[in-house]
């Protein structure tokens, strides 16, 4: 129990962050069944990402520190899709590159680096999947929405005002 009140060690408290070696996949899931106010994708993510890299404190946030360095030319791309212009897309990678925000979270290993990207993704294909009409774009669209509903709860009104712009058109 850490809430005893003694003092504790980092590495005594780095063993309630990483899951032991010795736990399969299947405690990882009954673990995030048991909680269901965490969405499970990113915590599934890195426990396949600790099982292949290691599970040191810098391996985990590492997984972070990759999604938000593909969130940035994804970004790029959204506004290329969104406004044509390739000079507004680096300007928002640019601006989002240097948010305090944005760097203090790419550093965390939390869900928020994976929900962002797949977020800006989802946004690109919706863009896209408008314009050309593609029902493999639309099918793209709607898994990567799903993905954002299974890294964080509040995707849901993001995917309901989506829903509503759309019937409003």
């Amino acid at each position: 129990m850490v809430a005893d009140g003694q003092p504790r060690s980092p590495a005594e408290l780095w063993q309630f962050v990483v899951a032991p070696s010795d736990r399969d996949r299947r405690t990882t899931l009954d673990a995030l069944v048991q909680s269901p106010e965490h969405a499970p994708l990113y915590f599934l993510l890195a426990r396949e990402w600790s099982a292949r890299f290691g599970a040191s404190p810098a391996t985990l946030r590492l997984l972070s520190v990759v999604l938000s360095l593909l969130t940035l030319p994804m970004l790029a791309w959204l506004c290329w899709e969104w406004l044509y212009s390739s000079l507004a897309g680096g300007i928002a990678a640019a601006l989002l590159a240097i948010s305090p925000l944005f760097i203090s979270y790419a550093q965390e290993a939390r869900p928020y680096s994976l929900w962002l990207f797949l977020l800006v993704l989802s946004g690109g294909l919706l863009m896209r999947a408008w314009r050309r009409g593609n029902n493999g774009l639309w099918i793209g669209y709607g898994i990567a929405l799903t993905l954002t509903l299974y890294t964080s709860l509040l995707s849901l009104p993001i995917v309901i005002s989506c829903k509503m712009n759309r019937s409003l058109k």
